[in-house]
């Protein structure tokens, strides 16, 4: 099976983009995430996410199926997203007011996110 590539310019491009929302765009009834991947012509991927997808690509060509435990994304102390302590970035993301200044703040962090060693990218 062919080596997945982690698409790291256009996840920084999605969440620059985030980042810089202070309303829901026109003509987004979804997420911002989906919303950016339809106008920007990418196919639909796993959870609206560029390292989502690369992780379900990857844990489909290991052993180990457990499929955020291959996050591209070096998240710090913690290994995907959405770790059960519940202190990532995403989650407070997700606790912030959509659109706000935190909101925002957070995408930003995780549009500039390291990639881990060995992770090929574009």
């Amino acid at each position: 099976m062919k080596e997945p590539v982690f698409n790291h310019t256009a996840h920084r491009q999605l969440w620059y983009w985030i980042a810089g929302l202070k309303a829901s765009p026109d003509g987004c009834a979804e997420s911002p995430n989906e919303f950016w991947l339809q106008a920007n012509k990418h196919e639909p991927m796993r959870n609206h996410c560029f390292a989502c997808q690369y992780a379900l690509e990857k844990s489909e060509s290991s052993r180990c199926k457990c499929i955020c435990e291959h996050c591209p994304l070096d998240w710090g102390t913690h290994n995907y997203c959405l770790h059960p302590s519940g202190n990532t970035l995403y989650h407070k993301r997700t606790k912030a007011k959509v659109f706000s200044a935190e909101w925002r703040e957070l995408s930003m962090a995780i549009a500039t996110l390291p990639v881990k060693d060995g992770v090929k990218v574009i």
